[in-house]
């Protein structure tokens, strides 16, 4: 069963959104979507979509995407924030900086 979540990094929301949150709890927020008023601890493991370091075409990075996290699966020597290069069998976690996948 393939469990998908959405990670929510950092969001500014206005004050009054976090008066609309249950206590300890979460709630859909109007353009937000969902957001937790604590931390939220995953009781399983995150499952990354993943993809080949060419594949990525089909998954655009840029100032909509920034702060999307994805994986590959043949980087070649990925190094943290380096650049992606495919070929490879290393299984690495991707982050979009808003111009281009690096290596996290």
């Amino acid at each position: 069963m393939l469990k998908q979540f959405i990670v929510i990094a950092a969001l500014l929301l206005p004050a009054s959104a976090f008066a609309q949150l249950p206590a300890g709890g979460c709630a859909e927020v109007p353009g937000q979507g969902q957001v937790c008023s604590v931390p939220y601890t995953f009781n399983g493991g995150l499952t990354l979509g993943m993809s080949t370091v060419a594949g990525l075409s089909a998954f655009p990075c840029n100032a909509s995407t920034r702060g999307d996290m994805r994986a590959v699966s043949d980087a070649t020597a990925p190094t943290y924030n380096g650049a992606l290069t495919g070929g490879g069998a290393v299984v690495v976690p991707i982050f979009c900086n808003g111009t281009a996948w690096v290596s996290h």
